[in-house]
């Protein structure tokens, strides 16, 4: 049964969330509440399950056993396509972005899934954060 999207929901939730790489358990029974507007940060040694948490939500590796709930509905299941179109993302580390595009076109990949409806707006904001950012917009990415 999927509950109702409402404000009582976490933005994102980890209920006893378990998952492998074939036989090795590289999460146990984790739980997490991410409320709207909160900002968590996940701590922790090299091989602690840090990237392996987050990429459960798009089910790299799937979730073995336990939920990850987005707005009250669970998407543990969901294939990846349909998970980024909820507005959901994971900007992996590194420099991982297409050289031949200018620094506006590799930005403006990550909202592909959801539509650049609100582009302009977040380029606004985007640039009060990184003003730097605003210099190199035209720039071929480095």
């Amino acid at each position: 049964m999927t509950a109702n999207a409402n404000s009582d929901n976490p933005l994102l939730e980890f209920i006893g969330v378990h998952a492998h790489y074939g036989p090795v358990e590289a999460l146990k029974s984790v739980n997490v509440h991410i409320a709207k507007g909160e900002i968590v940060s996940l701590i922790g040694a090299n091989g602690a399950g840090k990237t392996t948490l987050l990429s459960t939500i798009f089910g790299a590796p799937r979730a073995s056993s336990g939920k990850v709930m987005h707005k009250g509905e669970d998407i543990s299941l969901l294939p990846t396509n349909r998970i980024s179109r909820r507005g959901i993302a994971l900007v992996p580390e590194g420099r991982q972005i297409y050289p031949d595009m200018s620094v506006e076109e590799n930005m403006m990949m990550g909202t592909t899934p959801i539509g650049t409806t609100h582009f302009d707006e977040d380029r606004t904001q985007m640039f009060e954060l990184f003003p730097r950012l605003k210099e190199r917009w035209r720039s071929r990415a480095p």
